[in-house]
């Protein structure tokens, strides 16, 4: 009973925190995101086209069968090797691995390092996130929107009540 109650703070925490955050969960589930860089990094390393941006958006269009802007490989050569493995899997079977092994990382560290943990600051903490994560959200919008470019404090007011 008492390992129970030791896990109750860590999972109302991720459950606050993915709530908070407020991901695109469709195009998450669908692996839409940044791991299609981290997986075309894999299957091009050792290649001279690994930091290629025609290469790079050809092999994201073959994977997703769409484009996404602004989405390469970035890291170094080495974080590619690393990845290799899951190069050979299929994309949705090697983004469901990388998830996974990211989650279970997490697990791990808040399992490990809960007992130094102040529950309410972690609280405040996951407050303060949210609150720069409607304010980017805010400032993204109000950059990329077409039509009339309005000011800062008025997408943000907008975002706020939502």
């Amino acid at each position: 009973m008492k390992r129970t109650l030791d896990w109750l703070p860590v999972a109302l925490g991720i459950a606050l925190l993915s709530t908070l955050v407020g991901l695109p969960w469709d195009r998450t589930i669908r692996g839409q995101n940044d791991f299609v860089a981290l997986y075309v990094g894999a299957k091009l390393v050792g290649s001279p086209e690994l930091y290629s941006r025609p290469a790079n958006e050809a092999m994201i269009k073959s994977i997703l069968g769409a484009t996404m802007q602004s989405v390469t490989y970035t890291r170094p050569p080495f974080y590619a090797a690393l990845l290799k493995p899951l190069s050979f899997l299929p994309y949705h079977a090697a983004y469901a691995i990388f998830c996974a092994v990211c989650l279970a990382s997490i697990l791990w560290f808040v399992v490990r390092f809960s007992k130094e943990w102040h529950f309410p600051s972690i609280l405040r903490l996951l407050s303060r996130l949210r609150r720069f994560y409607r304010k980017d959200r805010a400032r993204r919008y109000c950059s990329y929107s077409s039509g009339r470019r309005s000011s800062y404090q008025d997408r943000s007011e907008t975002f706020s009540q939502a």
